[in-house]
């Protein structure tokens, strides 16, 4: 395994728990990335087939020792501009018997404006990011799982660590770094800046998910909160997307200000930014790339929400109990016109 954030790490520790025998290369330190600086929402605003990983994901996770105490149920207030939207997200949640939130405060505890938009409070999950990487870190070691630290080389179509080459299937996951490892996605996909901040104000009671008005909220205290926008500006080094750009969290917190005007006395505490890697689809990528080499990349943001799912998937295949689906194992993307998965096609 090449790769120790979310997707490398679960898919090292489904292998192990099938009690193979795996190593994991991480060339920093687990979730040093994207990971590491997630939000940690579980994201229910999928499509059907999204929607049933998402939740397999949440099952995984709660497989977890001490996940009762940090995986929590949590209301959100989702908003869209169209009615069709809302009502088949609810549908949607209704068919995958997700509970509609109860006795929720219509104020979300500040003057929060809906303009014309459409709404629902739906049910989400939040994870600790930190919790998640550390837990899924201990638990593959605790079963006998090996990480070696240190930068993997590609020579032709083997790898190598230290000059040492890597021996078995290898499965690269290593996240925007997994273009330079395998350049026969780059044509399908994009590296991009993922960015969010935390912000002392106006605090909402619950999370936000604006697809109108593009930015997710999530609250941390009864006076903080996180808040991003999935903007997805594009870079060429994945070490570029290590800087925040201020610009864009002041663009986002404008927007958040529409809702409620006394954001605008907000303060921002922090700002942190990482590479993201998405398809041309959106759509993750998983499965064999040539002999013994597979993929596991391409999350768009959202790889707390889908890689142990996905991951699942790809370990399934390499046991030889089944075939990742083709939506996943498509190498070839189209590259433009990128749809963010989260968003409801209506």
């Amino acid at each position: 395994m090449i790769g120790g954030g979310v997707a490398g790490l679960s898919l090292a520790l489904i292998l192990a728990r099938r009690g193979h025998k795996v190593i994991l290369y991480e060339q920093d330190y687990p979730g040093c990335s994207a990971t590491g600086r997630s939000a940690g929402i579980i994201v229910t605003i999928f499509e059907d087939r999204l929607l049933k990983l998402a939740l397999e994901t949440l099952d995984f996770y709660m497989s977890l020792p001490g996940a009762v105490e940090i995986v929590k149920a949590k209301k959100a207030l989702y908003l869209n501009k169209s009615g069709v939207c809302i009502s088949k997200l609810l549908k949607i949640h209704e068919l995958n018997r997700i509970a509609i939130p109860d006795d929720v405060d219509p104020d979300l505890g500040v003057d929060f404006d809906y303009g014309k938009d459409y709404y629902a409070v739906i049910r989400t999950y939040l994870t600790d990011a930190g919790w998640t990487i550390n837990t899924l870190y201990s638990e593959f070691l605790r079963l006998g799982g090996t990480i070696i630290e240190g930068p993997v080389e590609r020579k032709g179509d083997k790898f190598y660590h230290s000059g040492n080459r890597i021996e078995g299937k290898i499965v690269i996951a290593a996240g925007p770094w997994t273009r330079q490892l395998l350049p026969e996605i780059e044509d399908s996909t994009i590296i991009y800046r993922c960015q969010a901040a935390s912000v002392e104000g106006p605090t909402p009671r619950m999370i936000i998910e604006d697809d109108s008005l593009e930015y997710y909220l999530v609250p941390t205290s009864d006076s903080r909160f996180v808040i991003g926008d999935g903007g997805n500006p594009v870079i060429k080094d994945p070490i570029e997307g290590f800087n925040p750009d201020p610009e864009e969290t002041y663009g986002v917190l404008e927007r958040y200000a529409k809702r409620v005007p006394e954001a605008w006395e907000s303060r921002v505490v922090q700002m942190w930014a990482a590479p993201c890697i998405t398809t041309g689809d959106s759509i993750p990528m998983a499965g064999k790339v040539f002999d013994n080499v597979y993929v596991l990349t391409g999350f768009d943001g959202a790889g707390i929400s889908l890689a142990p799912a996905v991951a699942r998937l790809l370990a399934d295949e390499i046991e030889g109990r089944g075939k990742v689906p083709n939506e996943f194992s498509r190498l070839e993307r189209r590259v433009y016109g990128v749809v963010e998965p989260y968003v409801i096609n209506c």
